[in-house]
């Protein structure tokens, strides 16, 4: 009987308490709180953790960086870690040898805050982009400018008159520049430089208004303007210059003398030809009303360009305010010049000239259309 109970105990330690060494544990592959525990005894009390308790404490180590940039699958180094690669990029390689770079899906490793802001948002703009970069780059930038150097204008038609042209972007933000162009856009279109993606441009414009004039900057009028277009993100635009305009003009004659331009007989029709140019002062400006000084003894005369669109006085006022309109006569005369590169000849001007003689010292005297 005691043989028999001695067997049995025997065969239950066998049955119930077999054991199975660690290379003989299946791995198990996907370990979840569902499939997996850890167990482990410190201290003399045994201990257990639950697969997420354990993953949530684990930390990835971070390598200095890795020669190459990983492939998106199949990496066997660095399983775990965060890397950096040669070009700086930020990557972390999960347990499978799948390479995530967060460099470019919205963790940024570093940015340059040392700047100033350029703009900042206002409720309800969209500001684009598709990462924390592009928000923080919008606060920093801000459209580029481009410049345009002045040109004094009007001018005398028949003369000769330089531009040196020139200007320059402003590109605080950062943007990329290209397709950069300094072009006449009036009365024709024509490009004069072309820049591309540089932030300054150079030309010389000789402008020669001359009497029927045609071809290149002989004309009367024209407009430049300078343009380059910018990208930068999602933004794009373009940068467009003040519109510079010269223009030729016939003058404004002014002035006091004891000649009778009049006369018919010492002028017949009325056409002055250079006696008048070389007798009085010539204003250069653009029509409208002009106030001027006068000062000696003779007929006191006013010439109007009858190019203007508005030739006829409707007042003249005298130094003492008073409305001396009905003490002139208007005439229709011609002038031509004289010592200009290109003379003009024969151009209509309304002459308005006092029916007497009279005296002035330093009077101002105002036309008004």
């Amino acid at each position: 009987m005691r043989t028999q109970i001695t067997i049995l105990l025997s065969f239950l330690v066998t049955v119930g308490f077999s054991q199975v060494r660690p290379d003989q544990f299946l791995e198990q592959t996907d370990p979840t709180n569902a499939n997996f525990e850890f167990y482990s005894q410190k201290g003399g009390a045994p201990r257990r953790a639950t697969w997420d308790n354990v993953r949530k404490r684990m930390v990835p180590d971070a390598a200095d960086t890795v020669a190459f940039i990983p492939a998106a699958t199949g990496n066997t180094t660095n399983l775990g870690n965060f890397v950096y690669d040669s070009l700086g990029a930020l990557w972390y390689i999960d347990g499978l040898g799948d390479a995530i770079n967060f460099s470019t899906t919205g963790t940024d490793v570093s940015f340059d805050s040392d700047r100033p802001i350029l703009r900042v948002p206002d409720v309800g703009d969209v500001i684009g982009g598709s990462s924390v970069t592009d928000w923080l780059e919008w606060w920093y930038f801000v459209a580029p400018t481009i410049s345009i150097s002045s040109m004094s204008s009007p001018v005398e038609v028949g003369t000769t008159n330089t531009y040196n042209v020139s200007g320059t972007t402003t590109n605080t933000g950062g943007a990329t520049l290209s397709a950069g162009y300094f072009r006449q856009t009036s009365p024709s279109t024509d490009t004069l430089v072309s820049f591309g993606s540089a932030t300054s441009y150079a030309d010389t414009i000789v402008f020669t208004p001359q009497q029927g004039g045609s071809g290149q900057f002989n004309a009367l009028t024209y407009t430049f303007q300078a343009k380059q277009s910018w990208v930068f993100g999602s933004e794009s635009g373009t940068a467009t210059s003040t519109a510079r305009t010269v223009t030729g003009v016939y003058p404004v004659f002014y002035g006091m003398s004891s000649t009778d331009f009049s006369d018919t007989g010492t002028y017949p029709s009325l056409a002055l030809g250079t006696a008048a140019y070389s007798a009085f002062t010539k204003l250069v400006q653009a029509e409208g009303n002009k106030s001027v000084t006068l000062t000696g003894t003779g007929y006191i005369y006013y010439f109007v360009p009858k190019t203007w669109s508005d030739f006829t006085l409707s007042q003249i006022i005298d130094h003492n305010g008073f409305n001396v309109t009905p003490s002139f006569t208007s005439y229709d005369v011609t002038i031509s010049s004289t010592g200009l590169t290109n003379d003009y000849s024969n151009v209509a001007y309304k002459m308005y000239k006092l029916n007497t003689t009279t005296t002035t010292s330093g009077y101002e005297y105002d036309f008004n259309r």
